[in-house]
């Protein structure tokens, strides 16, 4: 069985470390504190999480986690291209349409698999540089607080900048759509007509 990482000495202070989480956490202390204990304690690297998987984004933004949240779907995108050309380049079109299919569901799997893993990171990493500013134990737990817990503004505003971009590409679409509809009855009548003559 593989051995759980050392706890910093640090940790055992003032506060427990399950203090520190919770401290961390906040509101989301009873669904997130046993599975980070699991994670301290070497049981498996992965717990499923649908916010991760469904709404990756938002749910990173709204963690906190606003590296990931941003690097994400760039990432993700950057690897469908990867496969979408290589299974193409393999398999022709159709295999660029598999790719496709899988796409979506692959990306919910793993954040939906890894999310609670790259939060409990965080958590980690925020309680330890906590204890490295050598903050005094309630100036700690205001720190941890605001840290922690929920960023809903943050989400927020990453929901409305996405709905943003999602009215624009409609803006862009929907006229393209049209006038690709049109140049095909156009065509078609050309046809029918060729075919009358």
């Amino acid at each position: 069985p593989r051995r759980p990482p050392p706890v910093p000495g640090w940790m055992m202070g003032e506060l427990e470390q399950a203090e520190l989480y919770e401290v961390f956490l906040g509101k989301a202390t009873a669904r997130y504190l046993p599975i980070f204990q699991r994670f301290d304690a070497g049981e498996g690297s992965t717990s499923w999480n649908l916010p991760a998987g469904l709404v990756t984004q938002l749910w990173m933004v709204y963690r906190g986690l606003y590296l990931w949240g941003l690097v994400w779907y760039p990432l993700l995108a950057l690897l469908a291209g990867f496969l979408v050309g290589s299974l193409c380049l393999v398999g022709g079109a159709s295999g660029g349409s598999l790719s496709m299919l899988l796409f979506l569901p692959a990306s919910i799997a793993i954040m939906g698999l890894y999310g609670d893993r790259i939060y409990h990171g965080q958590a980690r990493a925020r309680i330890e540089e906590s204890g490295r500013i050598g903050l005094d134990p309630q100036r700690r737990n205001d720190w941890l607080k605001r840290k922690g817990g929920a960023h809903l503004p943050a989400a927020l505003a990453v929901l409305a900048v996405d709905l943003a971009l999602a009215g624009l590409l409609l803006f862009v679409a929907i006229p393209s759509y049209q006038a690709y509809l049109i140049r095909q009855q156009v065509l078609e009548g050309v046809m029918m007509a060729g075919a009358a003559e």
